[in-house]
């Protein structure tokens, strides 16, 4: 139900999105008309055009926490987007203000795995503490590069609602889906200083699950995995 309040909620979010597309050297049009739309989009209006300065650009769907986002009801819309030379589809929420500006530069499928091998070296000599985070940062990493790579407008999302996208389209099964959760509270105990401590069964069955997971999202990727390219 869209209310005066969540409203309010909206028009702040859109406009605080606005500065910091702006701030970060894009142009923004709010709530475009249909001649101000780059290409044709049927039956769909964004909430934003985001434009490059050198041409391309974001077609933004804007959420609000009262308002629930399911990736596949805007997948249509990102594959007429993405046949459009240097555009893209984006869902954002105001959590994005906290993400660095479009994730373009997000690394490629072998730095990930180079990062697990560092990974493994944390948790052989002891420092399990520092594996846990370390390992949930490449996890969110080659969430955001396979949503990217698969034109999955939620790599700006923050990382539970991409998992929670990812597992409701089958990229996660449901023993994984139960294990990251899992982990995740265990690494927000770590992080947010309430005194929890690794668990070491769970770091290691979490380590093959980011290992197997990154291996397979590689394999049927549909961006090439060369890192130079990335």
């Amino acid at each position: 139900m869209n209310t005066p309040s969540n409203r309010t909620e909206y028009d702040a979010q859109v406009q605080q999105l606005k500065k910091k597309f702006e701030s970060d050297g894009y142009e923004v049009i709010i709530d475009p008309q249909s001649p101000e739309l780059p290409f044709e989009l049927p039956d769909y209006s964004p909430d934003l055009v985001v434009k490059k300065p050198d041409g391309g650009g974001f077609i933004v769907e804007v959420k609000t926490t009262h308002t629930r986002t399911s990736a596949e009801r805007y997948q249509s819309i990102a594959n007429i987007v993405r046949q459009n030379h240097g555009w893209r589809f984006l869902l954002v929420t105001i959590d994005d203000l906290n993400i660095p500006a479009f994730a373009e530069n997000i690394i490629g499928w072998d730095e990930l795995e180079e990062k697990l091998k560092t990974t493994r070296s944390l948790i052989d000599s002891n420092h399990a503490e520092a594996a846990v985070l370390y390992l949930w940062s490449i996890f969110e990493a080659a969430m955001r590069k396979l949503a990217i790579t698969e034109a999955m407008p939620i790599e700006r999302l923050p990382a539970v609602k991409m998992l929670n996208q990812l597992y409701t389209v089958g990229y996660i099964s449901v023993d994984e889906f139960s294990t990251v959760k899992t982990f995740l509270n265990m690494r927000n105990g770590i992080t947010h200083g309430f005194g929890t401590s690794p668990d070491g069964p769970l770091l290691e069955s979490f380590f093959r699950i980011v290992s197997a997971l990154i291996a397979e999202w590689k394999v049927y990727s549909s961006e090439p995995s060369l890192d130079a390219s990335c």
